[in-house]
């Protein structure tokens, strides 16, 4: 009996609204015939709202916010129903602001009402539904209001754009109006007889897109209904299916990403998990520092407790850690085994006195990775070691088409998305603050590059290297303070410090061609390979493969016109060497080299060399013509220089 009162005064409200708004519009209470179907129509539509969402239910028992979603979605859901039924009836006299003002006055009258039954009156009911709410369905539609919110401001932004591509403005008529409540109908239908934002549909890729597809296929019968088989040619079709299309696209990426989310924090709390109950398993009777989910132990002997805890980890591991440290000399109350992505468990550890830090927990997770590895370098004694768990771009690459073999075409499409939001966003300035305020950094990707120079950065020596199971691990040695580089080079412009005349510092800037931080490791890269004619490093890891074309056709080198108008370049002269690479030059042609202004076009593109030894002959001979006739040996080196540019494709590369 209380919930027919309940729906009395409900109808009674929509009854209001409607007098009211006509009232307002047309000074009259009297409805007109035209109106008569309008009418039917609104209380067909309320009739049908009220039993599919529950209304009266909602408004006996339920809490305010569920109430308040329920009256917002109900109201949104009737305009589009009347909208539909509106077209189909062919009653497009109809006034909109009559319509529309109906609808939204009386969602406003509900939420006032029922606001004040709930602070004025409490449910009978109140506790009991407290106690038998389903929680499954509660927790499910929490963690899925902000994906729904999401796909409804997509629903909104598909039809400003597909308006703005065909009408050239954007101008509120009752035709755009009609299609964006119909649309947003449309979409509120197909949601909840799809189940659209159910978690479940989240559960594996297949899912997700099969999920987008039926639901745009299921809007497109239902606007194609409306145009085609009733023939309501006024309303745009390129519009409309302009705006479903965007809609589908933008949809599409938006669901894959919420199930990247998804499965990497479930994977993380997986492991995070395997690696609580392994150290916990592993640390005996030892002293356990414990803080949350991640665990921290000291114990003895360190040899044992690795092999013990990484045998239900990575066996693997183990193995590549006694390959490249003597574990059995190092001090068990002095290391450190850890799988966290915070510095707090790092914090409490006193400086300089570590001699083994170990952490299972992939550092891309991280949010501000060189804090963290600054950290770990007050925290170890020099000669130190850390070793470290990371995913790098190829480890990435390779984990991912596993996870699904059988679809090796569906996957690279996705893993195009995928790279686009966790490799070049985190990159870009504007979208590197809304990537980061969305992810906190977490599951960005790292190249092996990358990481091998920010330990360098941060004063670590990298000196072992290996992928097990699709992860990257490396063993770094505390040998040298970190750098007082206050700005490392990060962005697509990237500005590289050099010698001029004089030895006078000069900044030259390039398009960037190699990974971040790639600048730092230039003593590694030369340890570790040789190089090859020309003067460049063989198999140079640190080089992109958009900075291989670049550097092909000299692409990367543009911005260096602007040091050439500034003064810092001369057109033709020595190149200008970074100090890891004037190093290898003899203190003779250094000296040699502080008398000329370095250029644009080296010397060897008219001499073209082969070998490191060639190249400074090359510089040597440029340079003391260069002293003797500067005028004449600029000409001459120049045209050389063009001619093997042009004629004999010589390149940067």
């Amino acid at each position: 009996m209380r919930r027919f009162y309940i729906g009395l005064i409900d109808f009674l409200l929509l009854v209001i609204s409607f007098f009211a708004i006509h009232m307002v519009k047309y000074g009259s209470v009297y409805i007109e015939s035209r109106h008569e179907s309008f009418a039917v129509s609104l209380v067909l539509t309320w009739m049908i709202l009220a039993a599919v969402f529950k209304k009266f239910f909602q408004a006996d028992q339920g809490s305010l916010s569920e109430g308040f979603q329920v009256i917002v979605l109900s109201a949104l859901m009737m305009a589009g129903l009347i909208s539909l039924f509106i077209v189909m009836g062919g009653h497009i006299e109809i006034s909109r602001a009559l319509m529309y003002g109906t609808v939204f006055l009386y969602a406003t009258l509900e939420l006032v009402v029922f606001w004040c039954s709930r602070a004025f009156v409490k449910p009978p009911m109140a506790e009991a539904s407290s106690l038998t709410l389903d929680d499954e369905t509660s927790v499910r539609f929490g963690r899925s209001a902000l994906l729904i919110t999401a796909n409804f401001f997509l629903v909104l932004f598909s039809i400003v754009v597909a308006t703005y591509l065909k009408r050239g403005e954007l101008k509120i008529s009752e035709a755009n109006l009609d299609i964006l409540f119909m649309f947003i109908g449309g979409w509120l239908a197909t949601s909840l007889l799809l189940r659209k934002f159910s978690k479940s549909n989240f559960n594996s890729i297949y899912n997700v897109w099969a999920i987008s597809v039926k639901s745009t296929l299921a809007m497109l019968i239902f606007l194609g209904l409306i145009l085609f088989g009733l023939r309501y040619y006024y309303l745009s079709r390129g519009q409309i299916f302009g705006s479903l299309l965007i809609f589908a696209v933008l949809e599409w990426m938006s669901f894959y990403l919420y199930y990247r989310y998804r499965s990497y924090s479930q994977k993380n709390e997986r492991e995070q998990a395997t690696a609580a109950i392994t150290l916990r398993n592993t640390a005996g009777h030892n002293h356990l520092r414990v803080q949350e989910k991640e665990e921290v132990f000291c114990g003895d002997p360190v040899d044992s407790k690795i092999r013990h805890a990484l045998d239900f980890f990575e066996p693997e591991l183990y193995d590549f850690i006694r390959e490249n440290v003597d574990i059995s000399k190092i001090s068990t109350s002095r290391s450190v085994l850890m799988f966290s992505d915070t510095i707090f468990n790092l914090a409490v550890l006193p400086e300089n006195r570590c001699e083994l830090i170990v952490n299972l927990h992939k550092i891309n997770d991280m949010r501000y990775l060189n804090r963290y590895l600054l950290l770990v370098h007050e925290k170890l004694k020099v000669q130190g070691y850390l070793i470290g768990r990371a995913h790098t771009l190829a480890t990435h690459h390779s984990f991912f088409l596993n996870q699904f073999s059988t679809q090796p075409y569906l996957a690279r499409v996705m893993y195009v998305f995928d790279f686009i939001w966790n490799r070049i966003l985190p990159k870009l300035p504007f979208f590197q603050k809304i990537y980061f305020a969305l992810t906190k950094g977490r599951d960005r990707l790292l190249s092996r590059a990358e990481i091998l120079g920010r330990l360098y950065f941060c004063g670590f020596l990298p000196f072992a290297e290996k992928e097990i199971s699709d992860r990257f691990y490396f063993v770094a040695r505390k040998v040298k303070t970190p750098s007082k580089d206050p700005s490392p080079t990060y962005g697509p412009l990237v500005t590289l410090k050099r010698f001029g005349i004089n030895d006078k510092p000069i900044e030259v800037f390039k398009f960037r061609t190699m990974h971040p931080y790639s600048e730092y490791l230039q003593e590694y890269v030369y340890k570790h390979g040789n190089l090859e004619k020309g003067g460049k490093f063989k198999h140079d890891f640190r080089i992109t493969s958009w900075g291989a074309f670049m550097r092909k056709f000299w692409i990367d080198e543009l911005p260096m016109l602007y040091n050439w108008i500034r003064g810092d370049l001369q057109l033709v002269g020595v190149r200008p060497l970074s100090k890891q690479y004037l190093e290898l030059y003899g203190s003779e042609l250094r000296e040699l080299r502080r008398k000329v202004k370095p250029g644009l076009l080296p010397p060897f593109y008219a001499d073209m060399p082969k070998t490191l030894e060639e190249i400074m002959d090359s510089e040597r001979r440029y340079i003391e013509a260069y002293l003797k006739h500067p005028f004449r040996t600029q000409i001459i080196y120049f045209f050389k220089c063009v001619y093997n540019i042009v004629w004999k494709r010589a390149r940067s590369g």
